[in-house]
């Protein structure tokens, strides 16, 4: 009993030696690298089977079961067994432990027929002892193929699988003293059997590992170029690739695509004739030819070649040339269709050329409206202190005129650049249209008619000024665009009311309303582009596509809707619908007469970088009864404020200034006195204003230029009881 516990430990030993070099290792159990292989064979094998040999004769020696003459072949022998059962039944097992019988899909019953006919002549040439011996030793190197075979057809599993078969008949027959290994004495023999095993056993495994390694080299090599293969197939860009002789060597279906050639036949081709074929589709057949021989020629890469095509679509051409091996060369060419980028390109320059033409309006339009308002008050003082018999009065009142007629086109500047101000207002729109004839006809060129169709009384809306013009302005630009050859355009107005007895059109909505329509007789729209004809960066055209969109916001806004007719071939009808508010427009003041003083003496901190405008609002302020402090700038405004507070009454700033902000400068004021009153004016009309916060506070505005007289009124409205008990 202590000689079999100290086997077994010995046992134990080997294989929790070889458990651990394993796993030092980073053995994988399928063993289908040759890596896996050799660390099976050398660790678990070889080293753990020489120490469990050791040990087992090492027992068995001191309990006098070997004795010392012996030790060396019973070493050997116990060795050899160790190493073969780990090669034989070990590899057996890891290999088809990971494989259950009942996940092992797919058997090759031919294969395994084959192998099957091979082991019963194997077994026939192992056992046949009724055959000639000469005949019987040559049918057991059947055993060679069968090996081969069944590491071909089912790789490591089958290697283990048919060795393990093999060694079992051939040990069974050698004891029995039959086969080709049966020798004089059984150790000899079997001596002989494990040595052949060892090396059958290894050199399988080996050839399994390695025919495995080569499979998933294969499978991954067929994998990477399917799926580089699937990229180069969808890729939008055509390749073109071609040998030293110009043969085709290989061309993308987006090539194909691109020029519409069948793929098929076109490997092997010249592609000189490629070439010929293909320049029919360019613009400038020959502008191709000369680039594809200057590139031939040069021999170096050349990036963003940009190409026309007849159709009008723009390509955009690489060459580059490929090194394959140390002789041959290749030539690679990449066409792209930049159609839709150059467009975008074309589309953000438009929008910032747009957005540079705004700024340049915004800054002009301060600068004049600044003089305007100069222009237009010194008119004014004169008019009202003209003797009326005076022959100067009617050529006063002309200068106050044309500065009138010049603010109303820094309006409709800024009207086309949409940076306009936004202050709804009650207004005719028939004498609206009137008063941008001239101006809309300017824009709309010499070939192109515009005709006016205006219903009296119409009614009045309420929107801002600037953006019904802005609306008029787009919409006649759209018309003209609509015409290349020019034509007729006709705006017309009438009042309409609607009544939804039937199913209509969500935003349509019962009431009094001011139709404005704008008709051309140009090529139309189609379905497809009525459809999106109000989204945003849409366009048909050269543009930025936001006219029509900014309408439809302006629109919307102003509690309207927009109707369209429209057939292609056959012109287009816009019809926007504003509520008619039924209020009276409001009626002009006379220019000529100015407000009585009625002023108590309220002080007022006036604050503008304008020298000319200052002069001339501290005058009238003055003229009406009120005590003003001058600053032309925030610093010099709030050293004023320091020296003279608690007697202002109101600031009226300029929004923009040399050194500051006028909002910003209110907002500080306002901080240390909450009780002061404001009003804003500018003349500028982009971000500069700050008219969101303008709004959100609540702020009085005055736009430049203004008539006197609405400065007059507007400080007596601020400064009166009830705005203060407000």
């Amino acid at each position: 009993l202590p000689v079999s516990a100290l086997l077994a430990l010995s046992a134990v030993a080997e294989a929790l030696l070889a458990e651990y070099m394993l796993r030092y290792l980073g053995f994988d159990r399928r063993m289908e690298r040759i890596v896996d292989v050799l660390a099976y064979v050398t660790m678990a094998a070889g080293l753990s089977a020489i120490a469990g040999a050791t040990l087992s004769i090492a027992a068995l020696a001191a309990s006098g079961y070997v004795v010392p003459t012996a030790l060396i072949p019973a070493w050997g022998v116990w060795w050899m067994g160790n190493m073969i059962s780990t090669l034989i039944l070990g590899s057996a097992i890891l290999s088809w432990g990971r494989y259950p019988l009942s996940q092992v899909r797919g058997i090759d019953l031919r294969s395994c027929a084959i192998i099957l006919a091979g082991l019963l002549v194997f077994t026939a040439g192992v056992y046949g002892s009724w055959l000639p011996r000469e005949i019987g030793r040559g049918l057991t190197y059947i055993a060679f193929p069968i090996a081969i075979w069944a590491t071909l057809s089912f790789g490591q599993r089958g290697t283990t699988t048919i060795t393990f078969l093999l060694a079992a008949i051939l040990t069974i027959a050698t004891i029995r003293g039959l086969g080709p290994f049966a020798g004089e004495t059984l150790y000899a023999s079997l001596l002989q059997l494990n040595g052949f095993l060892t090396a059958a056993t290894v050199t399988a495994m080996l050839l399994a590992a390695a025919i495995g390694e080569r499979r998933r080299a294969e499978d991954a090599l067929r994998e990477n170029v399917a799926h580089l293969s699937a990229l180069i197939e969808n890729m939008r860009a055509g390749v073109l690739v071609e040998d030293d002789a110009r043969r085709v060597l290989y061309v993308t279906p987006s090539f194909c695509r691109m020029f519409g050639l069948n793929p098929d036949p076109l490997p092997g081709t010249d592609a000189g004739d490629l070439t010929e074929t293909i320049k029919s589709a360019f613009a400038d057949p020959a502008a191709l030819t000369r680039s594809v021989a200057e590139c031939l020629a040069g021999g170096v890469a050349v990036s963003g070649e940009t190409f026309n095509l007849a159709n009008g679509r723009i390509l955009d051409r690489d060459y580059v040339p490929i090194r394959i091996g140390e002789f041959h060369h290749a030539h690679m060419w990449i066409y792209r269709d930049i159609t839709e980028r150059v467009r975008l390109e074309e589309k953000l320059y438009h929008a910032q050329k747009m957005d540079a033409i705004g700024r340049l309006a915004g800054g002009i339009a301060h600068e004049v409206n600044n003089q305007l308002t100069v222009i237009n008050g010194y008119s004014q003082l004169i008019e009202a202190n003209t003797d009326p018999g005076s022959p100067l009065l009617d050529d006063i009142r002309e200068i106050h005129r044309a500065g009138e007629r010049a603010a109303g086109l820094t309006r409709q500047l800024l009207a086309f650049s949409r940076r306009q101000m936004n202050q709804p207002q009650v207004i005719d729109l028939n004498d609206t249209l009137q008063n941008m004839v001239k101006v809309l006809r300017r824009l709309i060129g010499e070939d192109t008619d515009l005709f006016l169709d205006l219903t009296p009384h119409i009614g009045r809306i309420k929107m801002d000024p600037g953006q019904i013009e802005q609306i008029i302005i787009n919409l006649a630009l759209n018309a003209r665009e609509a015409m290349p050859e020019g034509g007729p355009i006709t705006i017309a107005t009438r009042p309409v009311r609607v009544t939804r007895d039937e199913p209509s059109e969500p935003e349509v909505h019962d009431g009094h309303f001011v139709c404005l329509s704008v008709t051309d007789v140009g090529v139309g729209i189609d379905e497809e582009a009525r459809a999106h004809l109000f989204e945003p960066f849409y366009t048909t055209k050269d543009g930025t596509g936001l006219g029509l969109a900014v309408i439809y916001g302006i629109v919307k806004q102003n509690n309207g809707w927009i109707d369209v007719s429209s057939q292609p071939g056959q012109g287009s009808t816009f019809e926007i619908y504003l509520p008619d508010v039924r209020e009276t427009e409001t009626e002009p003041v006379d220019a000529a007469v100015l407000p009585q003083a009625h002023g108590r003496g309220e002080c007022i901190l006036l604050v503008e970088d304008d020298e000319s405008v200052c002069q001339l609002a501290a005058r009238m302020l003055r003229r009406s009864g009120y005590d003003v402090c001058e600053a032309n700038g925030v610093s010099e405004a709030l050293q004023v404020y320091e020296q003279v507070q608690g007697h202002i009454a109101m600031v009226f700033s300029d929004v923009v200034l040399a050194d500051g902000s006028g909002v910003h400068l209110v907002e500080t004021l306002l901080k240390r006195d909450p009780s002061l009153r404001v009003l804003l004016t500018s003349g500028y009309a982009d971000q500069k204003l700050q008219w969101s916060v303008i709004r959100a506070k609540g702020y009085r505005f005055l736009p430049k230029p203004y008539p006197l007289t609405d400065l007059l009124q507007t400080v007596q409205d601020i400064l009166s009881p009830a705005s203060a008990a407000e």
